[in-house]
């Protein structure tokens, strides 16, 4: 489990990673609540066994995209589906789905969110380690 430190760190990381990638989603929202979504973001990835830093940063994406209870939302449902099943692991199993699932979107939407979510790939803000739950 990370100790305080390391999970404020990580959530500090999130909140700058979140307000730079979807800016018209969060521009309006204050630290604390932002912060507050990123905690419930982490303990909802979590109930998934989604748990490596890069794996629930990609979780957070889809919570910024389609709404922060877009696991349990009827609309989404496909997407709760998905994250249900056994066997898909990771970030790139699971949202290589959600994208391939989520066809009932407009396809200008779709492509400005595969946009965000791809530019996410390579880089290493978020590392494959996993992330310890509070």
């Amino acid at each position: 489990m990370l100790e305080d430190g390391m999970a404020r760190q990580f959530e500090l990381k999130m909140m700058d990673h979140l307000r730079q990638k979807f800016p018209s989603e969060t521009e309006k929202k204050e630290d604390d609540e932002l912060l507050a979504e990123i905690r419930q973001g982490v303990r909802t990835s979590g109930k998934y066994g989604i748990s490596a830093e890069y794996d629930v940063a990609r979780y957070m994406e889809y919570m910024m995209m389609y709404g922060l209870s877009f696991d349990t939302d009827p609309k989404w449902d496909w997407a709760g589906k998905i994250l249900k099943t056994e066997g898909i692991s990771g970030a790139d199993s699971w949202s290589a789905s959600i994208r391939a699932t989520s066809s009932c979107e407009s396809p200008l939407r779709t492509v400005r969110q595969r946009q965000k979510i791809s530019e996410g790939r390579g880089g290493g803000l978020f590392g494959r380690r996993p992330l310890g739950r509070r």
